[in-house]
């Protein structure tokens, strides 16, 4: 398939170097695009648009095309390798590799449907393989995830397998390594089998073609599936010496199944090489330069590495090395030569560097049912025919092969094993020909012989036969075509066209371009000026021009990285040339837009690439902050990277900290220039900070990293506090409680573990230092004797260590005696103030200091409780020798105590002293209500309520308090006019009131209790009961009438405005009664009202003229409508 002396390697500093050799349309993607634009030649080649990479291409094999993935031949290449070096490839293009993951990931995406083939070699020569009709591979961020399905082949599916519930198939598989397992296997796969890397199933799988090489050899040390295995071919110990992996776009359109030889240089095969033919597949050797072309090895010797004194099993399927020395194996000789009618041509070479040849027109094999019977015919050449001629007794044709253990021929003495060893068609005088027999043996007839040329005492130095189509068209050296009329233009002379189709190894001659080197051409060139490289701020807008000229008129394509870019081209014509315009504009740059851009133009003639890039700046990428900051107590050692600095360099860096929590105000340390660390000190011990970083080149400011929190470690604590002392006495054994309070209270400088306490009557006399149980701050000192003084350190101890003492000195004092006279007093005659249940009472303690020696009072303890028990004790503390205590219960008994105390002891307390608080505010009384009834004549209010659930102290009465309403409001009356407030007092037996509720009113009531004050009033019931009736108003007084107002036909009344609490007003009548003189009010009442002129408001002006008639106003309510 591939042979690494055949190699011409293709190196080239640039694409217009490259592109000399290979013409095409189109910048090449793999091989196959390689094979298309004329390239015969297996290789190594840049592929790859706009930044193309080096590649093998296969162009003789099964069609040619392939571009190989990976191969493996003799062990030289180590394929455990790191996750880095699978992405980037590794190995020999020219031997061992594999060609990388992003390569393989940019091919099989280039192109939608491509085709895999595995072949596979054992240490037998023995030959499988195994395709697939669908393959391709994800990105990185997909982990080069495979799809892969399509089996067809005579290797054993060990790729897409779907037994064991589909656990050996690694179709969409992610690619593992031995340092990033990305298998779904609970172990690690690539580690465990080989450490090469693959796309590992759930079960590890049933291929490990990047495993160990050589584990055949019993000296090697492979584990079980360690070596380089296809389990579907020969099992677990079935290793294989060669592994190839080549891929081709599915729909190329080379010759998949070539019959022959001949098939492939048809196909345009022109390089000689191992190829694949006939089906099913035989591997041969295509000869494609010499005599031609398109010949099938069948047998080759040249040196002697080959002993052909073989026997039939040897024979019948073949041995030796297809590149070298090798007969080619009957039952293969019988599968080409039944194909077609096939020419035999036998090549002879003597020691002395001559050479003859003899053709048979006529050529074919048998079967294995004749023993491999050869029909021969039509000698042509310059060897002289030592196969064909002399009749029965010499021809070969029709007789059947021999070998040394398999006689088949009509001579009974076993002519294969009386001269020479090898097998052939012996005829029934052994022949005139033995060029299989023992190699450089000069004895006669035992040799390599070709008697009708050199006799049968000389033995030749070469000799291959091979076979090619008796049809096969050949034209004269430099002529190609079906009437060889076609003129080859190969850039390595005639020897290299393929007479068939003219395509060249090695490419045309300048000024010749296609795939058959026919088309006239003039490759593009760019014109000026060149695209060139380009700088911008982000938003700004950037435009390229490309122009190129060349015949036929090149098409041109602006790529970035490997992206083709949309752009505007254009014809134009300027002096007489013609070239394509294109322009490829931005409006607003961003970073996605920098990196490298190219525009390639091309036409049948090549294509050249113009390379520039744009660079944009803008502001930086925040910072990183590293994990796993070094710190002290008091400092932070601060790392970071910058992920991207905008393509400027970075001015400066600004760090912000602060303490985490609370949260402070940020601290700013600008950094000049570019540093990626700093020391942060004079921090706090035991305190998590934030930490934040900013980076700035000449666009400004990046935003902030993100917070980042550090805390530092802990320190050794400072000095307790408030360190202080209590004494206590049973009998005669005397302690001294020590309490104190944590240092470091604002900025604790870690988490007390212990404390430490020691203490004696000198520093001297100090012992072993005691420790507290945990955090603890108290100690008691026993066996203290009075009078004594003592020296007490304590001292606070952390994770990083003990902390600072504090020392105190304490002289053991006496106990102080009893104060005297103590006196409680009530600060007030009720503790009701605010009528609110929960106000408290107040009482004054006085005492006397107490006798004796008492050391130095420092102050006095007031305890006292409520009650009969003494279980919910209160203290206060005082220096003086009065205390008011407040917040007492009202209505409640006090026991009150005092107590003075110095340095070490509290004393002994005084005899109690009782004081009863008064009484306070009630709760208001519960469960109010009210009851409404009626008569004719009036509405009453029956008002019920029950005690408070709290009394506070004694009841004296209740406190009914109402609040009237109209209910029904005249249109002139106020806010403030409708509602007034009345109250009744009953007294504390009394649980219920009635109220008569007048016409046109509305009643809410309250209740309050009173204790000493009244108290908190119940929440009112509003508007319980309700009178809607009406009534008269109360009369009017008479109106005085100004003398200066009457006149001999009228007067004027001013009439003050009716009390409309009976119901509204709806109108007033003034009632006009005659009177004489001599009559006054009062006997109107006896005199009737018969004729009396009743004037309503809106008719005043009825009074008769000239008579003295008082008049009398009244007003009447309106009756309430139905």
């Amino acid at each position: 398939m591939r042979r690494k002396e055949r190699v011409t390697l293709l190196i080239c500093s640039t694409w217009l170097g490259l592109m000399a050799s290979v013409v095409g349309t189109n910048p090449p993607q793999d091989c196959a695009d390689l094979f298309a634009t004329g390239t015969r030649q297996s290789g190594t080649y840049m592929v790859g648009e706009p930044f193309p990479y080096q590649v093998y291409c296969d162009m003789s094999f099964l069609g040619g095309g392939w571009t190989v993935l990976q191969h493996r031949q003799d062990g030289s290449v180590d394929f455990a390798k790191t996750w880095e070096e699978y992405q980037q490839g590794f190995g020999d293009l020219d031997g061992e590799f594999w060609l990388g993951l992003d390569k393989i990931h940019t091919l099989t995406t280039a192109k939608s449907n491509n085709i895999l083939q595995i072949e596979l070699e054992d240490f037998d020569g023995e030959r499988r393989y195994a395709r697939y009709g669908t393959f391709s591979v994800g990105g990185s961020s997909d982990n080069y995830l495979v799809t892969i399905d399509g089996y067809t082949g005579d290797a054993g599916d060990s790729l897409t397998s779907t037994g064991n519930d589909g656990r050996n198939n690694i179709n969409r598989q992610k690619f593992s390594t031995k340092d990033l397992d990305n298998d779904g296997n609970i172990g690690d796969c690539s580690s465990t089998f080989g450490q090469g890397g693959w796309w590992y199933p759930l079960a590890c799988g049933q291929s490990f073609l990047h495993g160990k090489y050589n584990c055949h050899l019993s000296s090697s040390s492979c584990g079980r599936l360690n070596g380089v295995l296809w389990t579907g071919w020969g099992g677990e110990n079935h290793f294989l010496k060669k592994t190839t992996i080549i891929i081709r776009p599915a729909d190329f359109t080379g010759s998949d199944a070539p019959q022959d030889c001949a098939d492939l240089y048809e196909d345009g095969i022109i390089e000689s090489g191992i190829n694949a033919v006939s089906d099913p597949r035989v591997f041969v050797y295509c000869d494609m330069r010499n005599h031609g072309g398109g010949w099938t090895l069948l047998q080759r010797r040249q040196n002697g590495s080959v002993d052909f004194a073989k026997n039939w099993a040897d024979y019948e399927q073949g041995f030796g090395n297809l590149d070298g020395e090798h007969w080619l194996g009957l039952s293969k000789q019988n599968q080409i030569t039944g194909q077609k009618t096939y020419s035999l041509r036998v090549d002879l070479g003597d020691w002395e560097n001559q050479f003859r040849y003899a053709t048979y027109n006529s050529f074919s094999v048998g079967g294995s049912s004749t023993n491999y019977q050869v029909s021969i015919s039509s000698y042509s050449g310059d060897a002289g025919d030592s196969l064909a001629s002399g009749g029965n007794r010499f021809s070969i044709n029709g007789i059947s092969f021999t070998t040394s253990d398999d006689n088949n021929g009509p001579n009974t003495a076993n002519c294969a094993g009386n001269f020479g060893g090898g097998g052939w068609w012996f005829p029934d005088s052994c022949g005139r020909t033995m060029l299989n027999g023992r190699y450089n043996d000069s004895r006669r007839a035992q040799g390599v012989h070709w008697d009708t040329w050199k006799g049968w005492s000389y033995t030749l130095k070469m000799t291959s036969l091979k076979v090619r189509p008796n049809n096969f068209p050949v034209c004269p050296n430099g002529t190609f075509g079906s009437s060889c009329s076609d003129t080859c233009h190969c850039l390595n002379g005639n020897a290299y066209c393929n007479h068939v189709s003219g395509a060249c190894l090695g490419g045309c001659v300048d000024g010749w371009a296609g795939s058959d080197c026919q088309t006239v051409s003039v490759p593009p060139q760019f014109g000026q000026p060149a695209p060139t490289d380009e700088t911008r701020n982000a938003g700004e807008s950037l435009t390229w021009t490309c122009q190129a000229t060349g015949d036929p008129l090149p098409t041109t394509t602006f790529w970035h990285e490997r992206d083709d870019l949309s752009a505007t081209s254009t014809t134009e014509t300027e002096s007489g040339i013609q070239y394509t315009r294109s322009i490829f504009s931005i409006n607003s740059v961003s970073r996605g837009d920098n990196g490298a851009y190219s525009c390639a133009a091309s036409n049948i003639g090549g294509y050249v690439i113009a390379k520039f890039s744009l660079t944009v700046h803008e502001r930086p990428d925040p910072p990183i902050i590293d994990s796993g900051l070094t710190t002290t107590s008091t400092s932070i050692a601060v790392t970071w990277t910058f992920p991207y600095f905008g393509n400027l360099p970075i001015i400066q860096v600004q760090l912000q900290y602060r303490e985490a929590a609370p949260s402070g105000s940020w601290i700013t340390v600008t950094l000049p220039d570019s540093p990626s660390d700093y020391n942060i000190t004079g921090l706090d011990p035991f305190t998590l900070y934030s930490i934040r970083i900013s980076a700035e080149n000449d666009r400004g400011f990046s935003d902030f990293s993100d917070l980042v929190n550090v805390q530092t470690p802990e320190s050794p604590p400072g000095k307790v506090r408030n360190l202080r002392t209590e004494g206590s006495v049973s009998g005669s054994q005397i302690d001294i409680t020590l309490t104190w309070d944590s240092p470091d209270p604002e900025n604790p400088k870690g988490i007390i573990l212990h404390y430490k306490v020691a203490y004696g009557t000198s520093e001297a006399s100090m012992g072993t230092p005691q420790t507290t149980v945990g955090n603890q701050t108290m100690y008691v000192l026993n066996g203290i004797t009075a009078g004594s003084t003592y020296i007490v350190q304590v001292w606070g101890v952390t994770s990083a260590g003990a902390g600072e003492k504090e020392t105190e000195t304490i002289v053991i004092q006496p106990i102080p005696n009893p104060p005297s006279s103590v006196d409680v007093i009530n600060a007030r005659r009720c503790a009701c103030v605010s009528g609110d249940v929960t106000d408290k009472a107040t009482a004054t303690v006085t005492w006397d200091a107490p006798e004796g020696d008492n050391g130095d009072v420092m102050g006095y303890h007031i305890y006292y409780f409520r009650g009969e028990t003494s279980g919910g004790r209160e203290t206060v503390t005082t220096g003086g020798l009065t205390e008011q205590l407040e917040n007492l219960e009202p209505d409640s008994k006090y026991t009150v105590t005092v107590a003075a105390y110095n340095s070490i002891f509290t004393g002994t307390e005084s005899d109690p002293a009782i004081v009863y608080t008064p009484d306070g505010c009630s709760s208001p009384p519960t469960n109010l209500n009210a009851v409404e009834s009626s008569n004719t004549s009036a509405v009453s209010c029956t008002i019920t309520w029950n005690a408070p659930a709290v009394t506070n102290g004694d009841l004296t009465n209740y406190k009914i308090l109402y609040r009237w309403t109209w209910n029904r409001v005249p249109e002139y009356t106020s806010e403030n006019a409708i509602e007034s407030i009345t109250s009744d007092i009953v007294m504390i037996d009394a649980t219920t009131k009635t109220k008569e509720v007048g016409p046109n009113k509305k009643l809410s009531v309250r209740v309050a209790a009173s204790t000493c004050h009244e108290g908190e009033p119940s929440v009112e019931l509003e508007f319980v009961c309700i009178n809607p009736s009406t009534a008269p108003p109360p009369p009017l007084p008479i109106p005085d009438i100004p003398q200066d107002g009457i006149t001999s036909s009228y007067f004027k009344m001013d009439i003050q405005r009716a009390s409309s609490e009976n119901g509204p007003i709806c109108c007033y009548q003034i009632i006009v009664v005659p009177m004489k003189h001599e009559e006054t009010l009062d006997t109107l009442r006896s005199i009737g009202l018969r004729e009396a002129t009743v004037l309503t408001s809106s008719d005043v002006s009825a009074a008769i003229r000239g008579r003295e008639l008082p008049y009398v106003a009244d007003a009447f309510t309106r009756p309430i409508e139905a």
